[in-house]
């Protein structure tokens, strides 16, 4: 549970995680019972994902034992006990080297996947401010995150800051993903390699990358997928 609540409290200041119903269209429980036997807020979820259902939401279910969640999803991947990083890393393999399905502009503003580092993993700073850097590739130099003079920011490539070889962080990413394929992945989890790759580009296709969403007269991203554990 707890990297759940500390990207809950980063990212939106709630300690709880939960799928926003109303607009999910793909949900992937991993592990939970949420809405089929025990969780939080049991009751209300039960109906709300019932109610998601018949609106054509898929449910997938990562689980060991056919649970009632398994028994009652669209899909269920029986995964051998204790694999389920192996299975997550084969996806995002897939999501960056395959599909090549992820949220550029959200990665740019509001991640720290810009960010340089050095050989060593540390980030390249400003030398006046301490402030992690990133490469402007329209005015070809290093610039802090926050520079108000930013045109673009790169997640990929190489660069050289003083004498000092760096990439972005997205970049670092990609390259350590780059064994765990879906291969790699089967072999731990019992999964089938078809099957993995199904249900990622499923998810990939689902999340509707560039969507948004008008609510109250307020543009949103949509992204109407979610991953619960717990």
């Amino acid at each position: 549970a707890n990297p759940n609540h500390m990207i809950g409290m980063l990212t939106h200041g709630a300690l709880v995680e939960f799928p926003d119903l109303d607009y999910c269209k793909y949900l992937i429980l991993v592990g939970t019972e949420m809405g089929h036997g025990a969780h939080q807020s049991f009751v209300p979820l039960a109906k709300k994902i019932a109610d998601a259902r018949d609106r054509g939401m898929k449910l997938v279910v990562i689980d060991p034992r056919l649970s009632v969640a398994a028994a009652k999803a669209d899909e269920w991947l029986p995964i051998r006990p204790g694999t389920d990083l192996a299975l997550f890393l084969s996806m995002i393999y897939l999501l960056l080297h395959e599909y090549k399905v992820y949220d550029v502009d959200f990665l740019k503003k509001r991640t720290n996947a810009p960010y340089l580092l050095t050989p060593l993993g540390h980030y390249v700073r400003d030398p006046r401010t301490g402030k992690p850097m990133i490469w402007d590739v329209i005015d070809s130099t290093a610039k802090t995150f926050d520079d108000p003079s930013i045109k673009e920011v790169a997640l990929e490539g190489e660069y050289v800051v003083g004498d000092v070889r760096c990439i972005p962080a997205f970049q670092f990413l990609k390259d350590q993903m780059k064994t765990y394929n879906p291969e790699w992945a089967s072999k731990i989890t019992t999964i089938p390699e078809d099957r993995i790759c199904k249900v990622t580009r499923e998810l990939a296709q689902s999340a509707q990358i560039g969507a948004t969403i008008t609510i109250e007269g307020r543009e949103y991203p949509l992204r109407p997928v979610a991953i619960i554990s717990y």
